[in-house]
Parts: structure tokens; C-alpha cells; sequence
């Protein structure tokens, strides 16, 4: 149906796809490129390294900022600020991100080396190899040491008249990962200490755990 409910014409319809179907452009890539002056086309290692050192300060001084003036600002200005700060933040942020994608492209260097130890293009298969699954395992860790040493059939449960800061504390367990315990600083087999007296590390995670063996 046309404009006021009338039947439009195939006719000028299929004329109308027609028109909007791609033609060949009335040049080449070699032409455009030839149009382009030709120092455009000169990569400067000196000037590309510029840009990133420039906004890796410039993302440093907006993280200063935020992280020391923000906190002591009143609590409606901090409402106010943080969203200034991560529009600020993400904007010089996406512009690292175009660096890097224009490494991708070899127009950060002459050098292909350099473009590639810049970035380590790739593709997505070895981010998520090299980064994404690592990153999950350390949340998949963090989940099942925090369940397995808060959870057990022996732990006691306390209601509110009950309940004390050294009863919670003790109302934990210890849990043996084996060689990861090493691995995590032994906070899993001397998990209870670690909520008794955290703050000495080296007395809770060694000595109360080798002098209980002569126990």
C-alpha cells in the first residue's frame, strides 16, 4: 500500500531497488591513494610512541585525580563526579584502544615487529585463551575457597543473640588444597588464623601451621 492507502506500483517500486543497488565507484584504491600527499603515509615510531606515552598520562593524571580529590569531595558532588570521571576515563581509554588498532593495520610503525609486540594481534580464540579463561578460573578459585571454608556440617550457626565477631570468626574451616596451598600463600589450611589475626602473615600462614604438627 502507497502513501493514503493506495496500491503502490511494482513497476516503480523494482525502479526504486535499482536505483539503490552498489555500482562500481568512479575510482580506484590506487587513485585515492595517489590523491593522498605522500607524507601521510610516513609512520613515525618517535611521533606513534608520543601518542601512547601522551595518553598513558593523561589516563594516570585522571585516575590521580579521581582516586585523591573525588573520595573527599561532599556526597553530592562525588554523584556528580565519578560520572565525569569515566566518561573522561573511557574516552582517552578508547583512544589507547585505537592505537592498538592501528597496529593492527601497520600504521603505528615501518616496523611490522614493533606493531605486533604492541598489541599481539592475535584474534579473539587467543585473548580468550591467554586472558578471559584465567580470569575466570581466578573467579571460579575465589568462589570455592570462600564457600568451602564458610560451609560444613559441623560448623555452628548463630542467630543475632548469639552471635559475637570471635564465634564468627571460628565459625569457619580449614581446608587442604594440597600444592595449592602454596600457591595461595597458605591463606586455605590456615584459613580460620587468617580471620582470628590477620594482620600477621607470617605467623599465621607458617609457624602456628608447623608448630601444630608437633602438637
Amino acid at each position: 500500500m502507497g502513501a493514503g492507502g493506495r496500491m503502490s506500483d511494482p513497476s516503480t517500486e523494482e525502479k526504486d531497488i535499482l536505483k539503490r543497488v552498489p555500482v562500481d565507484p568512479p575510482f580506484t584504491l590506487s587513485d585515492l591513494k595517489k590523491a593522498i600527499p605522500a607524507h601521510c603515509f610516513e609512520r613515525s615510531v618517535i611521533r606513534s610512541s608520543y601518542y601512547v606515552v601522551h595518553d598513558l598520562i593523561v589516563a594516570y593524571v585522571f585516575y590521580y585525580l579521581a582516586n585523591t580529590y573525588i573520595p573527599l569531595l561532599p556526597t553530592p558532588w562525588a554523584y556528580l563526579a565519578w560520572p565525569v570521571y569515566w566518561f573522561c576515563q573511557a574516552s582517552i581509554l578508547t583512544g589507547l584502544w585505537v592505537i592498538g588498532h592501528e597496529c593492527g593495520h601497520h600504521a603505528f610503525s615501518d616496523y611490522q615487529l614493533i606493531d605486533d609486540l604492541l598489541v599481539v594481534t592475535k584474534g579473539a580464540a587467543w585473548v580468550a585463551c591467554m586472558y578471559l579463561i584465567p580470569v575466570l578460573g581466578v573467579h571460579m578459585f575465589f568462589v570455592l575457597i570462600t564457600y568451602l571454608h564458610h560451609t560444613h556440617l559441623s560448623l555452628p550457626h548463630y542467630d543475632s543473640t548469639e552471635w559475637n565477631w570471635i564465634r564468627g570468626a571460628l565459625s569457619t574451616i580449614d581446608r587442604d588444597f594440597g600444592f595449592l596451598n602454596r600457591v595461595f600463600h597458605d591463606v586455605t589450611h590456615t584459613h580460620v588464623l587468617h580471620h582470628l589475626i590477620s594482620e600477621a602473615k607470617e605467623c599465621i600462614y607458617i609457624e602456628p601451621d608447623e608448630d601444630s604438627e608437633h602438637k
